[in-house]
């Protein structure tokens, strides 16, 4: 991380957001939006011009974290943009949102009482 802020492997930070930035769990969203950050710190240009063109691919997690530097009128900006080109989910049928309501429920961790 050190290298991105410092400019070092530029070319280098972008290529594992890229991978990382749309995956489900959030702590890998979160490190691709902390990446993306710490490399915009060198150049902020590279970072807009990257968002804009691969936003659709990040989660809002990603992005958010991201673009924590700008200032508030540019965050604005790129989070609409990005949020543009994404694609719009499908509503549910009855039986896939029935599955997907299933496989919530079995996902969760019972509480454990103190």
């Amino acid at each position: 991380m050190r290298l991105a802020h410092n400019g070092g492997i530029l070319p280098d930070a972008y290529a594992p957001a890229l991978t990382l930035g749309g995956e489900g769990h959030h702590l890998l969203q979160k490190a691709a939006g902390w990446l993306l950050r710490e490399a915009g710190t060198t150049d902020m240009g590279r970072l807009e011009r990257f968002l804009v063109k691969n936003g659709a691919r990040f989660s809002r997690t990603t992005v958010s974290y991201a673009i924590e530097r700008f200032p508030q009128p540019k965050r604005r900006e790129l989070l609409a943009a990005t949020r543009e080109a994404r694609p719009t989910r499908k509503p549910l049928t009855a039986d896939a949102e029935i599955a997907e309501n299933r496989t919530r429920s079995f996902l969760r961790v019972p509480r454990i009482p103190r």
